[in-house]
């Protein structure tokens, strides 16, 4: 883009903008006039390459459901407007929605996820939310607060750090990366029957949501902003007018595009009423203390219902693939997996706990780590730093000792779940051998906030040790192995795991090479 406007003639970019943004191309979505046919057909196509449309104004316009994917810049322009807590927890909700992510095509594929994230590539663009407000600081110290309470990762876009890390020479110079292989699990293409519940696409019974209503603004505007609130769980049970109010004003939920990711969803009464669909889930709220669902007006809980539905598409495209994980693992080589690699890290961010804060870490003179620097987070970091106090004792045992770092924009290497969609790249691959046979141990540190979301990660890693995993080839030396979430508080479950599976069962405690001084 930059170098775009370098190489064109500069009056010629200005009438270029001027006929982007001329009066026809913008749209005025909070006059009560503006709806008529044709501009309702307008602010609902806006994903179309025909729709001339550049800017929407429109106050709270995406907290009513307002469906837009190509969005990718929302501007504050209110002076004076709220700055209180309850004001940026709303603003946080509505950056979240406007930043819900547009499924373009990029070498013949359509993605459902980031593509290009921490990565020096100008698609970026593609997948970032620029939010601009006017620099009140008040206002946006709370609204960093509220980002965080919902995990929605921003950064300062002023400036970023680049790092990068290469393939040690030493490690290329092996036998192992000359001719070593990792192995990844084949799938097989989708059928109906694979999507005919909600809960094929990962949706749990029971949906859990954190809600402060308008209604208590007043409130909490007495109160510290850094005040802890307290609250507490109540199940919501709503009419089924406020689910058809809320499938209307969504356009995804139209039969027509629902029935291309729920091919056995006969009606949309069935959806409604089947326990195989929305009468199967039932929706929680995390209120404050002092309010009750009773107290949350229809509007309130209208707002709740477009918020599940919203979660429930989500989860529908991102997981509808055409492909289901089978326990067939093929080999592919290691020197056509591994590469060298850059990560984009902003140098200001939220959304984002002091253990996922991304960093770099000298591996020089440490041969069992196969790339120069190791790119990751404290919690990856930390639990290289306790492979490290293993390896010596492994060396003693195996010929070759490799930890591998699975990055994402490194390798690629992803596995896909057993008879499920969705993808599971580990972040490390210890690599062990002896002249007889080679160990492969798939490895994930998890913080403690994403075990239980992530728990269907730990139950593959267990399966991959079961005895009906089948590897392609003439591979019959070579043992496929997953241990258990490395974090702090399951530190000791993954030593003991992981001692168990490749040192026969003796603890690795690091002190092996201690003792062999004596």
């Amino acid at each position: 883009m930059f170098t775009y406007y370098l190489e064109e003639d500069l009056d010629s970019i200005i009438r270029e903008i001027q006929e982007d943004f001329a009066p026809r191309n913008i749209l005025n979505a909070n006059e009560k006039n503006m709806l008529s046919v044709d501009n309702a057909v307008l602010l609902n196509t806006l994903e179309n390459v025909n729709n001339p449309i550049r800017v929407i104004f429109a106050v709270a316009k995406l907290n009513e459901g307002w469906d837009v994917l190509n969005l990718y810049d929302i501007v504050r322009i209110s002076e004076g407007a709220g700055t209180t807590r309850t004001a940026t927890d709303s603003e946080a909700q509505l950056i979240g929605r406007g930043a819900r992510y547009y499924p373009y095509e990029y070498d013949g594929q359509r993605s459902y996820t980031r593509r290009f994230d921490n990565t020096n590539n100008d698609l970026r663009f593609l997948e970032t939310l620029h939010y601009h407000t006017i620099n009140e600081k008040g206002y946006l110290a709370n609204l960093e607060k509220s980002m965080n309470a919902v995990n929605l990762i921003t950064a300062n876009d002023e400036t970023v750090r680049i790092l990068s890390t290469k393939i040690k020479n030493a490690f290329k110079n092996t036998k192992v990366f000359k001719e070593g292989q990792i192995f990844v699990n084949e799938s097989r293409p989708t059928t109906p029957e694979d999507y005919s519940s909600l809960e094929k696409f990962t949706i749990p019974n029971e949906w859990l949501t954190e809600y402060i209503g308008s209604t208590l603004e007043v409130k909490f505007q007495e109160k510290e902003q850094n005040q802890q609130i307290e609250r507490h769980e109540q199940a919501l049970s709503v009419d089924k007018r406020f689910f058809k109010k809320a499938i209307q004003r969504n356009p995804f939920y139209r039969f027509s595009n629902l029935k291309e990711y729920l091919p056995m969803l006969k009606s949309m009464n069935e959806l409604l009423n089947s326990s195989q669909y929305f009468k199967g889930v039932s929706i929680t709220v995390s209120l404050p203390k002092d309010q009750n669902v009773s107290d949350l007006t229809p509007t309130e809980k209208l707002e709740i219902v477009d918020r599940f539905l919203s979660y429930c598409e989500d989860k529908i495209r991102r997981n509808y693939k055409k492909e289901i994980g089978l326990k067939i693992f093929k080999p592919v080589a290691i020197k056509e997996t591994l590469k060298d690699y850059e990560v984009v890290v902003p140098k200001f961010e939220t959304g984002q706990h002091v253990t996922q804060r991304i960093d770099t870490h000298s591996m020089k003179g440490k041969d069992w780590f196969v790339y120069t620097d190791a790119i990751m987070n404290n919690l990856e970091y930390n639990m290289v730093q306790l492979m490290e106090n293993f390896i010596h004792q492994l060396q003693l045992k195996y010929k070759d000792v490799y930890l591998i770092r699975n990055d994402e924009k490194a390798t690629r290497f992803k596995l896909t779940e057993f008879n499920g969609p969705r993808g599971f790249m580990p972040d490390f691959i210890l690599y062990l051998s002896n002249e007889d046979f080679v160990y492969q141990i798939y490895m994930e540190p998890k913080g403690e906030d994403r075990v239980k979301e992530d728990a269907w990660k730990e139950e593959m890693l267990e399966a991959i040790n079961g005895s009906d995993i089948e590897l392609i080839g003439e591979n019959e030396s070579v043992k496929l192995m997953g241990v258990r979430f490395y974090n702090e508080k399951n530190r000791r479950v993954f030593i003991d795991d992981l001692s168990e599976k490749i040192n026969d069962g003796q603890p690795l405690d690091g002190k092996i090479e201690f003792l062999s001084e004596y």
